[in-house]
């Protein structure tokens, strides 16, 4: 939830993007966000959540173990409070030791009902309330984590994204659709059906916004999905080139154009045998029905990109951030 403004101008092209720096981490990583105070935090597979401060990339001043399971989001919330989940499945909320300078603790833990399973996505709502998603359940609740109100959908949703201040969608790739739920109730408005999503929850970034009237949604063999948010209905259906790539997380640039994790599976008789992941650059217009992508950098992880962010550095210059389950984050700028 960092503010932009009165810093450099945001990133628009990936072909000028250089590797300035790399971390590596003993476990997966799932999650990255920075504070608006300008704090990093990076979340683990191995439960850990690792803290660095903007002026010292390189080197974490505090790692606080916050559960014994990955560390799947951490979002901050409008009120400053910093939330995290897992998959024992539990929603944590994360605070400054009271005596401890420099030091962070679990304030408030939170096991949910649907034991042995993971929440994969939390988010905010416009009006400050929080949505979660997890393998059987829609949760809506208080920003200070109180249970408001929980939908049975018994089926694992993997990621989620507030359209406006009415509703939100869902994505079940079991059910190879996206669903439509009312910000205040929960109840189900819509559903898109037959999309040809992966049977994955690792992917949990693979919903945007584009130009405020399409729903970008990724995380399929070979192709991306365009849908049009005010009337409900396909734009497009995008061939991807190559039918083994899958768009694993997507984050839309200021100028409309979309930079996207992409994974090619390479496989033998439906056994995976390796993955190799490319920072892509699509460019997309709308009226014109022209999608093509604009800039690929090769192999730039060997597991699939989780998460993509910008971030702003020391210099109050931006930067793109990778976020990979090979245990690497990436840092690029200009």
């Amino acid at each position: 939830m960092l503010k932009k403004n009165d810093y450099s101008p945001s990133i628009t092209s990936l072909k000028n993007l250089n590797i300035h720096y790399t971390l590596d981490f003993p476990s997966e990583v799932y999650t990255l966000v920075q504070l608006e105070r300008g704090l990093i935090l990076i979340g683990l597979g191995d439960g850990s959540i690792y803290f660095y401060r903007v002026e010292n990339i390189t080197k974490h001043f505090f790692i606080l173990k916050a559960d014994e399971n990955p560390i799947l989001n951490i979002i901050e919330l409008k009120n400053g409070s910093i939330v995290c989940t897992t998959n024992a499945p539990s929603i944590c909320t994360i605070s400054e030791h009271p005596q401890n300078k420099n030091e962070y603790q679990v304030e408030k833990r939170i096991n949910t009902k649907f034991q042995g399973k993971q929440i994969n996505k939390i988010i905010e709502l416009e009006n400050e309330n929080l949505i979660s998603v997890d393998n059987a359940y829609i949760s809506l609740w208080s920003n200070k984590l109180d249970l408001i109100k929980e939908k049975k959908i018994n089926s694992p949703i993997i990621d989620v994204i507030e359209l406006n201040k009415k509703k939100f969608v869902c994505a079940m790739p079991m059910k190879k659709c996206v669903k439509y739920y009312e910000n205040d109730n929960l109840n189900q408005k819509y559903e898109i059906k037959n999309i040809k999503f992966i049977q994955n929850a690792e992917f949990n970034n693979i919903f945007c916004i584009l130009n405020d009237e399409l729903l970008f949604i990724g995380g399929c063999f070979g192709c991306i999905y365009l849908v049009n948010i005010k009337y409900n209905e396909f734009v497009a259906n995008v061939k991807l080139g190559d039918k083994r790539q899958i768009i694993t997380s997507v984050y839309n640039l200021p100028n409309g154009d979309l930079l996207c994790g992409g994974s090619l599976v390479i496989d033998d008789s439906n056994k995976v045998v390796d993955v190799v992941s490319d920072l892509i650059q699509y460019k997309y217009k709308q009226y014109q029905n022209y999608f093509r992508e604009v800039y690929r950098k090769k192999g730039i992880h060997s597991n699939i990109i989780r998460d993509l962010k910008e971030i702003i550095n020391y210099k109050k210059m931006k930067e793109i951030v990778t976020v990979s389950l090979d245990g690497k984050v990436i840092l690029l700028n200009e």
